[in-house]
This record gives structure tokens, sequence and C-alpha cells, in this order.
């Protein structure tokens, strides 16, 4: 595979979340993932169509698993381009055997059940199926 000297094109995933159903609130998560969303768009001229936005309610686990993994799509995402996926809400680590592992928190986590979390190294593994060139989380 040749890369190109600069990208095709520019995905991102932006999630904020300040309403927690089982977690306490924060209140500027929504404000900040707004204000990437919009840094990538007008500064680094992200598409908007690009840039898929999850906040608050549509924050869930399930939402953004689903959303992380669409850029898997090699019909869609081409080796000659960037993602870039940022977080802004809650994270919860614990301890194992090998060290600390770090959640992020989605709307509907809750951090007495870890199932319903997101663990940060099963986005990292799964970076690995997305055909970008560049991803950064």
């Amino acid at each position: 595979m040749k890369y190109d000297g600069k990208y095709r094109t520019s995905w991102a995933l932006v999630v904020g979340v300040n309403k927690y159903t089982r977690v306490a609130p924060l209140a500027q998560a929504t404000t900040d993932a707004n204000e990437v969303a919009r840094a990538l768009r007008d500064a680094f001229k992200f598409p908007p169509e690009n840039i898929r936005l999850l906040l608050d309610d549509d924050a869930t686990i399930t939402n953004i698993r689903s959303c992380f993994m669409s850029f898997t799509n090699r019909e869609v995402v081409d080796p000659n381009d960037r993602l870039v996926v940022f977080f802004a809400g809650h994270g919860h680590t614990v301890p194992g055997n090998r060290g600390d592992v770090g959640f992020l928190v989605p709307v509907d986590g809750d951090i007495a059940d870890l199932a319903s979390l997101i663990r940060w190294d099963e986005l990292t593994r799964n970076s690995d199926l997305i055909p970008a060139k560049h991803v950064f989380s």
C-alpha cells in the first residue's frame, strides 16, 4: 500500500456526557465536545458530515461502540484518511493483575457494573481494524 502525502478525508467521533443516569453529572463535558467538533470543522477543515457527535442521551455504550466500529468499513474509510476520537466525560480505573485498567463511562454506564463501561484498550485494540493511516484518540 502506497500512502499519499496528504489525507483523502478526515473523520471524527466526538463524545460528551454531562447528564449521566447512574454517575454524578458533569458541567462542561458537552461544551468541550462541541468545541472540539467546531475546531475540527473550522480550523482543521473536517467535513461536517464526517464528524459524528454523540452528546448526553446519545452517548450510550451501544452508540459509542457502533459509531467507533463503523470506521472499520473499508468501503467508507480509506487508508489515506485520518480519524480523531475525543471523549469528554467520566473515566473509571480499577486495579488489574498487570496494572490499572481504564474505562470510559458512557451515559448509561454504572461504575459498579464494569460490563456497562467501555474498556479503553478495547478501543485501542479495535483501532487496528480501521484502515485510516492515522487514528488519534
